[in-house]
């Protein structure tokens, strides 16, 4: 007979209802699965049920262990991507908190635990760039809130070495920087440039993002001339203003670092 796992049971069938319900059960199961997994008993009793009960040759049990949990991380994430289209395609009208439920699961599964100290990621390249892109296409959306939703979310991804290891920088990371000078160097037909609060995360992502490839030793010369601009376009325009202190210490060190 095998072992009790109501946890891992709760868990997977909640997120085939996601996958499978109406718009509203859907929601309602996201919220449930957030609550859930926001425990860290619970996550402690999924990395156990999870796990199989024996151990394959020549595998250690840690190993095994975070390849169990990544598989369940990963059906979850996928799902909370498919349910937001689901919603864009569907009647119901977007929101800013069904936007956010896959940043909800990357940022719960990043989580530390007893198993896995400090905190680490459990996801696969794939997902791990499916996830930019999900966020990189979401800021083209005009729901109310939403870009910046995404743009914090952005911020959240560079700052984590597990995600920018799997970056190019005249791929994924270029396209990162496209974002952040929309804002801090916008053509004359952007608007968000007026609003501290996003200038602030731009500068953010950019401190974070070039940080993070110092620490992991990628090379940024691909992007070196165009982030320098950048800068000295956002310092040119705000050599007056006096109240954007933080976001000057965000740019500037990221500046520094390149």
């Amino acid at each position: 007979m095998g072992r009790s796992k109501p946890v891992y049971n709760e868990i997977i069938s909640l997120r085939r209802e996601m996958d499978e319900s109406s718009i509203k059960k859907s929601r309602a199961a996201g919220v449930r699965l957030r609550d859930l997994l926001g425990d860290a008993s619970t996550r402690r009793r999924l990395a156990l049920e999870a796990t199989p009960q024996e151990c394959p040759p020549g595998r250690s049990l840690e190993g095994v262990r975070r390849e169990a949990l990544a598989h369940v991380w990963r059906l979850l994430i996928r799902s909370s991507i498919k349910f937001v289209s689901s919603v864009q395609q569907g009647k119901s009208k977007l929101t800013v908190e069904d936007a956010l439920v896959p940043l909800s699961f990357l940022k719960l599964c990043d989580r530390p635990d007893e198993f896995f100290e400090p905190e680490t990621s459990k996801l696969s390249k794939d997902l791990t760039k499916m996830l930019l892109e999900y966020c990189l296409t979401m800021l083209e959306d005009e729901t109310e809130g939403l870009y910046g939703a995404m743009l914090e979310m952005l911020a959240y991804i560079c700052s984590r070495r597990e995600f920018v290891a799997y970056f190019r920088p005249d791929q994924q990371i270029t396209r990162i920087l496209e974002e952040a000078e929309k804002i801090l160097a916008p053509s004359e037909d952007e608007d968000r440039a007026d609003d501290p609060k996003l200038v602030n995360t731009a500068a953010t992502i950019v401190s974070n993002l070039v940080s993070t490839c110092q620490e992991l030793g990628i090379a940024l010369h691909l992007v070196l001339s165009g982030s320098i601009k950048m800068v000295s376009i956002w310092c040119h325009r705000n050599k007056q203003n006096k109240d954007s202190a933080e976001t000057q210490s965000h740019i500037l060190t990221g500046a520094a670092v390149l």
